[in-house]
């Protein structure tokens, strides 16, 4: 019986920084080969790469970023006609994110808040803000997602542009990983900011163990969509925001080790064959940074 797999769309693969994209240093150099897998989806697209990736770190802010990745434009476009209410997952956000992010969130929101939830997907972000009486916003770019998400009653935007009155709070998760132009958006997020408000983001770390003693081989970086990952000391020193604060962390609940596993993760990693899965610790962190 013939296959209904959808075929993978050829997809140009050059995109190579010439500096660091978060600080602009020239001071990069080549961590490793990545591996991506041997059927690779963008945005839950099924494509076919055309160049082997490349992660590369600077050696001035210590972010790591990738070299070989789609350009920016055909990356917009795979957002757009991608279906992230399949690709990413829909569970409450509440049940599916860590305790202590819960926590953390409910410290900071409250009644009559404005908030913005970038790459929204579904909504269930935005769901958790109205629970709790916060008036909400999301910015994607997914169309089926974004119809998902409005019928929802959250207002979505295609851009953080579109939004003209200030706002309390702007949440990214899962989102930096995937920008181009991150000092652009750190830009973008501040001019819609009130002052004193609150950029509250979720993305992996990549001086968490597992990812020091991964680096090429973390299953963070194994995704053609996942372009960056910028570095404590580049939150700390990006120059817009101030106060910044973070809380280590999982990506998701289910990231969560026992101690077997957290065993069994070690020896992997030691062989070295493992991605850093099963975690040996946190690999994400929580940061939040404030307007002036």
């Amino acid at each position: 019986m013939p296959s209904t797999a959808p075929r993978p769309t050829p997809v140009l693969n050059d995109h190579c920084p010439s500096a660091c994209p978060a600080c602009a240093s020239d001071r990069i150099r080549s961590v490793g080969a990545l591996r991506y897998s041997e059927h690779p989806t963008f945005a839950g697209n099924p494509v076919s790469l055309s160049h082997a990736p490349t992660l590369m770190a600077c050696g001035d802010c210590g972010t790591w970023f990738t070299a070989n990745t789609v350009a920016a434009a055909e990356a917009a476009h795979l957002y757009a006609t991608g279906s992230g209410d399949t690709h990413w997952t829909a569970s409450a956000f509440e049940r599916g994110k860590p305790p202590e992010i819960v926590r953390a969130l409910d410290a900071l929101l409250h009644p009559r808040m404005r908030v913005v939830d970038v790459g929204c997907n579904t909504g269930e972000l935005l769901d958790f803000c109205a629970r709790r009486g916060a008036t909400t916003i999301g910015v994607g770019l997914s169309e089926v997602a974004g119809r998902i998400c409005a019928s929802k009653g959250h207002r979505v935007e295609r851009d953080l542009g579109a939004i003209t009155d200030p706002v309390d709070i702007v949440f990214a998760f899962d989102v930096v990983e995937h920008l181009y132009d991150l000092p652009g958006f750190l830009q973008a997020a501040c001019s819609v900011l009130r002052p004193g408000g609150r950029l509250v983001i979720l993305t992996g770390d990549n001086r968490s163990a597992t990812a020091r003693a991964t680096r090429s081989r973390w299953w963070y970086a194994q995704y053609p969509e996942h372009v960056i990952f910028p570095s404590w000391r580049f939150w700390c020193d990006q120059g817009i925001f101030t106060n910044p604060v973070r809380l280590k962390t999982y990506a998701a609940l289910s990231f969560r080790s026992s101690a077997k596993q957290r065993v069994q993760g070690a020896l992997s990693i030691l062989a070295g064959t493992g991605s850093g899965l099963p975690l040996i610790g946190p690999d994400h962190h929580l940061v939040m940074l404030t307007r002036p």
